[in-house]
């Protein structure tokens, strides 16, 4: 399933977050945008699978995703 075939209403916000805070864990954004955990890693999920995010560093729990726009930078 892509993430234009059954939109969430967070998937705007968690994006928009991630514009302005370019890698992050999925902890401070559902903190930020004032969403669950889960719902949060949902999103960050279907994100990433539509490319619009990557898995930067996964350390044993810790798992910190970055916006693709870091690339230009690499």
């Amino acid at each position: 399933m892509t993430i234009l075939a059954k939109p969430s209403k967070h998937v705007v916000p968690v994006y928009d977050y991630f514009k302005q805070h370019l890698v992050s864990e999925i902890k401070p954004i559902a903190e930020g945008i004032g969403i669950s955990y889960n719902t949060t890693a949902k999103v960050v999920g279907l994100l990433t699978d539509a490319g619009l995010l990557r898995l930067e560093r996964q350390q044993s729990r810790h798992k910190f995703y970055c916006h693709r726009a870091l690339e230009i930078f690499e």
